[in-house]
């Protein structure tokens, strides 16, 4: 008796769902590093620091003299 059976094709080996997660999530974490790389090199320095400028800001200002107020009293 001769053997007939014809020898199995190779699969292409497939991409588990372990290895399609870690890729994801390494694109992702790739994808975030270069926005904050982009968004860090255009930034302009915006920062209030003359009187007019941070009296102007308004909002918080109860909260800056209740700080105030609190490191006044504990000095």
């Amino acid at each position: 008796m001769t053997e007939t059976d014809t020898p199995k094709l190779a699969k292409k080996p497939r991409w588990t769902s372990l290895e399609i997660g870690l890729i994801t999530i390494t694109s992702l974490f790739f994808i975030v590093i270069v926005v904050l790389i982009i968004l860090f090199a255009t930034q302009s320095d915006k920062i209030c620091t003359t009187a007019d400028c941070t009296r102007s800001e308004g909002a918080g200002m109860g909260e800056v003299r209740l700080l105030q107020r609190h490191f006044r009293h504990a000095q």
